[in-house]
């Protein structure tokens, strides 16, 4: 076998650029120093070959067997109570919730303290499963949505900012009042209305205490007043709340709308 053979096997393998420009480097200055050893049992140079492959195998296998291995990954909880536990998961159990929403109106809607607004676009969004002590898990997610515009709040132009979702995304649960932010999808562009945690927010139950700020910089209050979608079908909010937007079609049109509520206040 020769390096080109070598590197046809990699170029089979799912794997980084980066890691077949260093293994093909390995390989070619194992095939230099082969070259310049004088008395070598043939054997030997066979094994060390397939050595090589083997590892380069091995590698290869644990690069892609890593994102399998996170999908349950936990997440490291600082302020929260030793009984509660947050992990990853892919999908989550068929449930449903219900509440009620107490009623708010545009102008109380952007007098929540705290409360950031901006467009930005959609990069990642995980669902969660949490399980305060022994008791029912509760599933929600974690968006991951970049920074387009700022109409309210310190965030910065192009730095991405982690938003905890009353609701998972893409699963089999179904929680009241959240038909918004149940659309959002990887990629989409919208406003969005969180509040940013101080550390004070917290879910308690069986004796347990969530601190919301363990695993997220920001969360929306609910899942359908506070955030604004643009999809391939057209925008999506809450028309019943927002009366003023009734005939709105992009985003430009709520920019608009949120600039004037924010001189009202």
């Amino acid at each position: 076998m020769n390096e080109s053979n070598y590197k046809a096997g990699i170029e089979g393998l799912r794997t980084s650029k980066d890691f077949e420009e260093k293994t093909l480097v390995m390989l070619h200055s194992k095939s230099n120093e082969r070259y310049h050893r004088k008395e070598v049992h043939p054997m030997r140079k066979r094994t060390n070959i397939w050595g090589a492959v083997l590892a380069s195998v091995a590698v290869a296998a644990f690069i892609l067997l890593v994102p399998a291995l996170s999908d349950h990954a936990s997440i490291a909880l600082h302020q929260s109570s030793d009984g509660v536990s947050v992990q990853y998961v892919n999908d989550a159990p068929i449930v449903q919730t219900s509440g009620s929403l107490v009623p708010l109106t545009e102008e109380e809607i952007f007098k929540k303290p705290n409360m950031s607004v901006f467009k930005g676009t959609v990069e990642k969004i995980q669902n969660i499963e949490m399980e305060l002590g022994k008791g029912d898990a509760y599933y929600q997610a974690i968006a991951t949505i970049k920074v387009d515009e700022v109409y309210q709040g310190n965030e910065k132009i192009g730095e991405p900012v982690q938003v905890l979702l009353p609701t998972p995304i893409d699963s089999n649960v179904w929680v009241e009042d959240t038909d918004v932010v149940s659309a959002m999808r990887v990629g989409m562009t919208g406003i969005f209305m969180p509040v940013k945690y101080e550390g004070t927010e917290k879910r308690e139950e069986n004796g347990e205490t969530l601190v919301f700020k363990d695993i997220s910089d920001y969360g929306l209050l609910d899942g359908e007043r506070f955030a604004f979608l643009q999809t391939d079908t057209g925008l999506i909010f809450s028309k019943d709340t927002y009366t003023s937007l009734s005939h709105a079609q992009t985003l430009e049109d709520v920019k608009k709308f949120v600039s004037e509520v924010k001189a009202i206040k």
